[in-house]
């Protein structure tokens, strides 16, 4: 059985980039949407970061920012639910691990890929 060390609610803390080059390449023959959205999305694959505390998650994009709290629901060996939110408004997220390192998350009809950052 794992620790509590080893388990994806540890995992998740830190702070994780879209990985532009994961998503794109798991999109294959069957990318999104339209030409139109598919642009979009690959001008701003790579630009979103989260970074969770273990109360609150910080979410950076194109000079914005935003704070929101989160408790992690439920987990297993590989997955984590978090709920984000207040009491007046919230969403739900299954977020799978392919490792400590690497998740990915359900963004539509595609799965969006970040990689967590470390200090060089």
């Amino acid at each position: 059985m794992n620790t509590t060390e080893e388990l994806p609610a540890v995992w998740l803390m830190g702070k994780w980039r879209s990985d532009r080059v994961r998503t794109l390449q798991g999109w294959g023959d069957s990318p999104p949407g339209a030409a139109a959205f598919q642009a979009i999305m690959q001008r701003d694959l790579g630009k979103l970061t989260i970074t969770y505390d273990g109360r609150d998650s910080t979410t950076e994009f194109d000079g914005m920012c935003s704070l929101i709290p989160y408790k992690v629901i439920w987990q297993s060996k590989d997955a984590v639910f978090v709920v984000t939110g207040n009491d007046d408004e919230q969403s739900g997220q299954h977020i799978h691990f392919q490792s400590p390192t690497v998740y990915w998350v359900h963004a539509g009809k595609f799965i969006e890929y970040f990689c967590k950052v470390t200090d060089a």
